[in-house]
């Protein structure tokens, strides 16, 4: 199957403060715009994709299973404890689901601060499997750049970089937010 487009970064209801659509609704609409993939990356939840996955199934979709995960403070106390920068993975494969299960597990049980939370080391050690992007102005690295931080920015860029090589992606949206075009120059 030739996929001609593909969304990588939608929400549905079992986002964490998001998300307007059932996977179902997700799926059927993107359909209809010609794409035969998409994937399903919730705030902090993986809750919906098992409906989400027979949804794609039974429309004929390739179903790319994620989770948009909220990065805070690792061990080694490079982030503040407050910051929740979002970040995007998508499962490549069985190992990589099993790992964002693992992460989310996690982030739910053993981590939760406000929202679910990931750190770093925790992402570094099931890393295996994995694409990473950098998400949306809420990512670390979009995050840094709004606040004048560059080299900061640059630093998780590398960080990110070293954790997942090729499969490391800076993802790139285009809206009309002023926020998002000073990011994108």
């Amino acid at each position: 199957m030739e996929t001609k487009y593909c969304p990588l970064h939608c929400h549905s209801i079992y986002s964490f403060f998001d998300g307007l659509m059932t996977p179902q609704e997700l799926v059927k609409l993107v359909k209809k715009t010609g794409a035969n993939g998409v994937a399903l990356t919730d705030h902090g939840s993986v809750g919906g994709l098992p409906a989400f996955h027979r949804a794609c199934k039974d429309n004929d979709m390739k179903a790319l299973l994620g989770c948009e995960f909220y990065l805070t403070m690792d061990e080694t106390g490079n982030l503040k404890i407050n910051d929740n920068y979002h970040l995007v993975i998508i499962a490549k494969n069985m190992t990589g689901y099993e790992n964002i299960v693992k992460l989310n597990n996690y982030a739910v049980k053993e981590n939760f601060y406000y929202k679910p939370r990931i750190t770093l080391d925790k992402l570094k050690e099931h890393s295996e499997g994995l694409i990473c992007s950098s998400a949306c102005l809420g990512g670390p690295i979009a995050s840094n750049f709004r606040r004048g931080e560059s080299d900061v920015a640059y630093d998780m860029a590398r960080r990110l970089q070293n954790i997942f090589n090729n499969d490391f992606y800076v993802e790139l949206q285009f809206n009309e937010l002023e926020e998002q075009r000073k990011v994108m120059l």
